[in-house]
């Protein structure tokens, strides 16, 4: 969805700001103007029980539904899914809930809405604020529930929401030095992590919100010189991974691959500690995730296809839905703390 183009509206500032910095170097702080932003309604979910068998939720073009939820690692057709909105980000929490984020169709402004584990119909959407825009991403505190939604207003105004336990009101977080926010997500201590990139994606960017933190914290990110295009950001177990290509350092893009880079991050610094290759062509506008807990990732390319993590390598399964090409998906399983 592109956002150029819409209104801002009333401003007043209500968070903490943090400079971002990257390979490309610490970039001075600008703080931002940050729209004034409330919840007015509260998640509707019951929560999910303390078991059940994965399954991946994707939303795309489909002709039939607005989305599908699949089995895993059957990948057959489940059941489709309805939704309040068109969906621009996905994610779930460790009880198997999905959670989409998009923008209200009448209202323009950024929502979001609950999927119990199983269940075909969202919760009633939760309004983000009185600013157009859409959240285009979302991470789930496993420690607390809180719930992280990376937000797009314009082209160039990004910000981070965290919502207590997916009500209340947010706290925000934006940064002018950023030309734009790529991915959010916690680690399993409570740690949120922000993925930046500078325009045209030449410099990537890294900062954390420490756990009971009130701002955001620079961390020098080194990649090396084969990570490109970098896409998600996201707690596979163990590490904070970054998703995306792989370029070999010769060629055309067409050579580039996906790939998984494992992060170590010690204090202000991170570093990739582990390369993991997919045998999958690096192509715009896709997604991925990983489920620890059955050692799989799934990327939504068009097609869907399942990967053995951390193992990487060849995909097990490529699944055509046969209803059109499928955009974003999360594994959604309870007791996969």
């Amino acid at each position: 969805m592109n956002l150029a183009g819409l209104s801002r509206g009333s401003l007043s500032v209500l968070a903490a700001f943090g400079i971002l910095a990257g390979c490309g170097g610490a970039q001075s702080a600008m703080n931002r103007v940050v729209p004034s932003d409330s919840v007015t309604a509260q998640s509707q979910v019951h929560r999910a029980s303390s078991s059940g068998t994965p399954l991946v939720y994707t939303f795309g073009s489909f002709h039939n539904a607005k989305g599908l939820i699949l089995s895993y690692p059957a990948g057959t057709v489940v059941n489709n899914l309805t939704a309040p909105f068109s969906p621009d980000g996905i994610c779930s929490d460790a009880d198997g809930n999905v959670f989409i984020g998009g923008q209200d169709a009448s209202t323009v402004r950024p929502v979001m809405a609950e999927y119990a584990y199983g269940a075909t119909s969202a919760s009633s959407p939760i309004s983000i604020g009185n600013t157009n825009g859409s959240v285009r991403g979302c991470s789930i505190d496993q420690t607390t529930g809180n719930v992280a939604a990376l937000i797009q207003y314009d082209s160039f105004n990004f910000a981070v929401a965290v919502l207590p336990h997916f009500t209340g009101t947010p706290q925000i977080y934006q940064d002018t030095s950023i030309y734009r926010f790529l991915s959010v997500g916690y680690d399993g201590s409570g740690n949120l992590y922000l993925l930046g990139a500078s325009p045209g994606s030449s410099a990537y960017y890294l900062a954390e919100l420490p756990s009971g933190g009130s701002s955001l914290q620079p961390i020098s990110l080194n990649l090396g010189s084969n990570a490109t295009e970098l896409r998600t950001l996201q707690w596979d177990g163990s590490r904070i991974t970054l998703e995306g290509g792989y370029n070999p350092g010769f060629g055309k893009p067409k050579t580039w691959t996906q790939a998984v880079y494992q992060l170590t991050i010690s204090g202000s610094s991170a570093s990739v500690a582990a390369t993991i290759k997919l045998r999958a062509h690096n192509k715009d506008f896709q997604t991925s995730w990983i489920a620890p807990s059955v050692n799989a990732l799934v990327l939504t390319q068009g097609k869907i296809r399942f990967f053995k993590y951390p193992a990487g390598g060849k995909e097990t399964k490529r699944i055509k839905t046969g209803q059109g090409p499928a955009n974003m998906g999360t594994v959604a399983l309870p007791t996969s703390r």
